[in-house]
């Protein structure tokens, strides 16, 4: 729905509309100027010149604000669509290295285990040892 719309989205419609509707009244001002109908007085061609000149300018205007709009919105979603993208990288990268802390972990543990039980073993074969000389 139109109010669900980005703000900047409806800026641009309504930029768009006024571009339209400068359009349309250089138009009218154009045919006015080049009418077949008989020629106003002097003062009158220079109003009209003058209104037709404002609104070309005015529209102008309108037309690089619009594009400088238009090309902004798209390098900020161009970003956006960069940054989900390096989003993406580092959680990867997150999870590949939580994994590998999770081998290691587990290495270590195995290794403390092995360890624990070699000084088991070698207790036991100090303690028959022992008994046997004594």
């Amino acid at each position: 729905s139109r109010s669900d719309a980005h703000p900047d989205v409806v800026w641009v419609e309504q930029l768009e509309q006024e571009n339209a509707n400068l359009r349309a009244q250089v138009k009218t001002l154009e045919d006015a100027a080049h009418s077949t109908q008989p020629t106003p007085e002097p003062e009158h061609t220079c109003v009209w010149r003058a209104q037709l000149d404002i609104r070309v300018k005015q529209l102008e205007r309108m037309s690089e604000q619009l594009h400088k709009t238009y090309d902004a919105y798209h390098q900020a979603h161009r970003d956006r669509e960069q940054y989900g993208e390096d989003a993406d990288k580092l959680r990867q990268q997150l999870a590949s290295s939580h994994d590998e802390d999770r081998r290691m972990a587990a290495a270590t543990r195995a290794s403390i285990a092995t360890a624990e039980a070699e000084d088991s073993v070698r207790a036991i074969h100090v303690g028959r040892g022992s008994g046997a000389v004594g």
